[in-house]
């Protein structure tokens, strides 16, 4: 273990304070004797040191650097038998687990918890280990609440609580609200300087109404209105910052600073009344809890590493940002659980290497491991007046990666065909299970909470009544293969999976021989998935049959009834493509008698769960909100990221030749990605899709527009102006690499003007940067930084009102002087989004490891020669869009509505 270094004149002094603990740990081993008589080979029962102990270790491992001195507890006075000293004593039991979720080997085994068997609180009146080099006036005094009496006792509490004491910072680590004169001491005394940082099952635990693992953008909403209007509003949002986390899957930082994001305003420090949302880092591959659901077994530990990385930050904000400290703690959480007390022998303290090296991000593995999460933001900043107008209450994440608009969105969705479904929405959360892909937030939510559901279903063996889940989509949208990857993804082999399709049952009977096979393959140990398929056809006549067998878990069958086992009942509908058409409870008055009738009430009011399946075309045809005269108005555009991640998918299964192993780059042309992605329609959604891949024939090297299957075929599958779209064409993606040139060509000159040249590391000092080569020389991930830029080229000239043109015969492009300045703000705000959504931060210097960077800033704040970086990279596409063919023409408007005669003469 890293020991902090301190004892230096001048060094900032840490006070660590709080509960203690001496933990008792049971330990397992495959070899513990069964009998008296055999002898013990090792120890069974370890002792070591928590609560605060722990918080003072992990805080020394995180503030390790000359000029600190962390103090706390002295670790070496009295011992677990010692009567007189004031430790509380918790005992828990240990055994091997496997330390990744695909591992299977036992050499890959790791010590976790099996079973808390709870905590004696220590009697009032024993004296508390000494505070070794107490400070009354601390740098940074770190708080460990556990709940055990450290608050209730002031006799236990530092110098820095005491009369004439004072922190310049305080950290509390709390694991309830408490209630006590502490609390309130230092909501009177030290709002302004306190961080608190806490899980959220404690705003829970008081009453805040903040879901469980359905998607981050309701998470964020929920946990933005608890701040804003719920309990935490009247005493949580009083303090400097909170910070609230979702296991190791996210936190949300709730802060009174004013935002470091751009150049602070004049009045400097000055807090904010009350604390607002900061920023939330997420990881979009997990949501809470669901990581660990693979890795069975509990560690302690996971709010006192993240409260270590807070009190690094809480000392040198400047050099240690709060993103950075957020998502190191989160990485290093998951790395304490990975890592457990070690394989083989049993060492409690194993999992400290790790730890520390993640959060000093000490090795590229360790700087990675923190590069999973992302950051969604305020948006203040940007310039897009859709997106700046977005309150913090408001959450979109997949628009927050794409950008506003059709356009926007069609660029994306493209960059899923062609560069993949992890590359292209790596920071969009994602509902993944199996070969089902979404992040559509509806889907999302809609398929996680049926996940939860059967989660909780198949660990409470008491409920014994088959859980009923309906799922809705128009035929062919892929409704029934979501849900049996999302049963794979849960259940693994330990299922049976039974498929029925009541339009076509006859007689009562065959539903009878049915259940039989359900309750067989209940009988043998399994709980199976029963899918029945247009349970709604034929008027909802079969709807009576399933209340009783939903309900008491049983039917009836010649007079006998017969008892279901366990089982999980997917009724996927037919008729009704959502589940507001197939609910006719308000309805006209003779539709919702036939409703009543054929006991649609009775069977919705027995089903725990339903899924909306969109499928590959928009829903609703209202106007994109925010834009106007986009090429293709719906109010759903995400219906392209839906086509693109079907569109990938295809191509992975039944086209593999034309996508690069090394690379995962799809060798497809743009005219065909573009038929696909805007063609109005698909005649049998999802699977017409699948089916124009499967009877195309691409050679062996790329997909283009001869290899689609003839006309005639096409038409049994998809709209008239598929053609016309895939004639059109786009900007391949040889054209695209040009422009990502172009762009960094002109971001060269501009550097070299300013005086840069070629030097690695980068000094912004002497300015030396290691981008300043040919774009051939530019590593891979330097060069994807152009080509997001000129993957949306065609997005950010439409935006400002102009189209690209191909062109056979010499053209000039139009002239962009009078739209320059809005180009070059729409640049800014599409690198600004990107680099947001990674964390970055507004310093006045740049550090790219610590994503500090200098024109994170509104447009109006950056400095004039970062703006001209900007404004280099606008002026260098009309000529490389000529190079290739492609002139740019201002858009024609589209036609506005046509006003009644009486408004006509009402405007004259």
């Amino acid at each position: 273990m890293r020991k902090a270094k301190g004892g230096t004149s001048g060094a900032k002094t840490v006070v660590v304070a709080g509960d203690l603990i001496w933990d008792f740990n049971l330990v397992q081993y495959a070899d513990t004797p069964a009998g008296h008589h055999e002898p013990v080979s090792r120890t069974l029962l370890e002792v070591t040191r928590g609560g605060a102990w722990y918080l003072k270790d992990l805080v020394a491992l995180s503030c390790d650097r000359e000029g600190v001195n962390v103090c706390g507890p002295d670790p070496d006075k009295g011992s677990p038998s010692d009567p007189n000293l004031r430790v509380n004593q918790a005992y828990q039991v240990w055994s091997l687990h496997h330390k990744t979720e695909e591992a299977n080997d036992s050499r890959e085994q790791v010590w976790r918890i099996s079973q808390f068997l709870g905590c004696h609180r220590a009697p009032p009146g024993g004296q508390a280990p000494v505070i070794t080099g107490d400070d009354a006036k601390p740098a940074l005094l770190v708080l460990d609440d556990l709940h055990l009496g450290f608050f209730e006792d002031d006799t236990l509490w530092p110098a820095a609580l005491r009369k004439g004491g004072e922190a310049q910072r305080i950290v509390l680590k709390t694991s309830s609200l408490p209630t006590n004169p502490l609390w309130q001491q230092l909501l009177d005394r030290f709002a302004d300087r306190l961080t608190v940082v806490l899980p959220v099952t404690v705003l829970r635990a008081r009453g805040a109404v903040i879901s469980q693992a359905l998607s981050w953008d309701k998470t964020i909403e929920e946990t933005v209105h608890e701040f804003e209007h719920g309990a935490s509003s009247e005493d949580l949002a009083r303090c400097r910052r909170v910070v609230v986390h979702f296991g190791c899957a996210g936190a949300a930082s709730f802060s009174r600073c004013s935002s470091r994001r751009f150049p602070p305003p004049k009045q400097g420090g000055k807090l904010r009344e009350r604390a607002e949302f900061e920023l939330f880092a997420y990881s979009p591959t997990d949501l809470e809890g669901v990581w660990k659901l693979g890795l069975p077994g509990q560690t302690f530990g996971a709010t006192t590493i993240l409260t270590a990385a807070l009190a690094r930050h809480e000392l040198q904000p400047d050099d240690y940002p709060i993103f950075i400290a957020i998502s190191r703690g989160l990485a290093a959480m998951r790395a304490n659980h990975q890592v457990g007390a070690g394989a083989g022998k049993f060492v409690p303290s194993a999992a400290y290497d790790r730890i520390g090296g993640i959060l000093h991000a000490s090795t590229k593995e360790d700087e990675a491991a923190s590069r999973v999460y992302f950051c969604a933001f305020p948006h203040d900043m940007l310039t897009d007046p859709v997106l700046r107008r977005q309150p913090s209450a408001k959450s979109d994440l997949v628009r927050d990666l794409t950008g506003v608009g059709f356009e926007y969105v069609a660029a994306k969705a493209t960059e899923v065909v062609v560069w993949g479904i992890e590359r292209a929405l790596e920071a969009a959360p994602k509902a993944k299970y199996g070969k089902f892909v979404s992040v559509d937030r509806e889907e999302v939510e809609r398929l996680n909470a049926v996940r939860n559901l059967i989660l909780l279903y198949r660990s409470n063996h008491k409920d014994r009544n088959p859980l009923s889940l309906a799922v809705f989509g128009k035929p062919g949208s892929g409704k029934s293969f979501a849900i049996e990857q999302l049963a794979n993804e849960v259940f693994g082999r330990d299922k049976a999976v039974l498929k029925f399709n009541l339009s076509q049952f006859m007689s009562e009977e065959q539903l009878h021989v049915a259940f039989h096979q359900a309750r067989d393959a209940s009988v043998h140990g399994q709980i199976p998935l029963v899918f029945w398929d247009e349970f709604d056809a034929d008027g909802l006549k079969w709807l009576k049959h399933f209340l009783e067998p939903m309900q008491d878990a049983s039917f009836r069958s010649g007079g006998v009834v017969h008892p279901f086992g366990r089982a999980i009942f997917v009724f996927a509908g037919g008729t009704a493509y959502d589940y507001a058409s197939f609910d006719r409870s308000n309805a006209s008055k003779a539709v919702r008698e036939r409703f009543v009738q054929a006991k649609g009430p009775d069977f919705i009011g027995r089903l725990r769960g339903f899924v909306n399946v969109k499928g590959p075309n928009p829903v609703g045809t209202a106007n994109a909100p925010g834009r106007t005269g986009t090429s293709q108005q719906s109010a759903d555009v995400a219906y392209l990221i839906r086509r693109g991640i079907m569109l990938r998918v295809a191509l992975e299964q039944c086209c593999p030749q034309i996508i690069d192993p090394k690379s995962g780059v799809a060798a497809v042309s743009a005219g065909v990605v573009r038929g696909f992605l805007r063609a109005k329609r698909y005649l049998h959604e999802a699977r017409s899709l699948s089916s124009i891949v499967s009877m195309s024939t691409p050679s062996k090297g790329r997909f283009g527009a001869a290899d689609l299957p003839p006309q005639e075929l096409l038409e049994l599958h998809v709209s008239p102006d598929f053609l016309t779209h895939v004639q059109q064409g786009e900007l391949e993606t040889s054209e695209t690499e040009l422009l990502a040139e172009a762009c960094h060509k002109a971001w060269c000159a501009a550097k070299k003007k300013d005086g840069w040249t070629y030097g690695y590391p980068r000094d912004d000092k002497k300015k030396k940067h290691p981008w300043l080569v040919d774009y051939r020389q530019l590593d891979e991930a330097v060069k994807d930084e152009n080509r997001k830029s000129a993957r949306v080229v065609r997005a950010k000239l439409h935006d400002a009102g102009y189209e690209v043109v191909r062109t056979n015969s010499p053209a000039r492009s139009a002239d962009l002087r009078a739209s320059k300045q809005r180009l070059v703000e729409i640049e800014h705000d599409v690198w600004l989004r990107d680099r947001l959504l990674r964390g970055y931060q507004w310093a006045p210097v740049t550090d790219e490891p610590l994503r500090l960077q200098r024109a994170v800033a509104p447009f109006k704040h950056v400095r004039p020669k970062d703006q001209e970086l900007d404004a280099a990279i606008v002026e260098g596409i009309p000529p490389a869009l000529l190079s290739k063919g492609y002139v740019i023409k201002r858009r024609t408007p589209a036609p506005g509505r046509r006003r009644s005669p009486a408004r006509r003469r009402a405007k004259t």
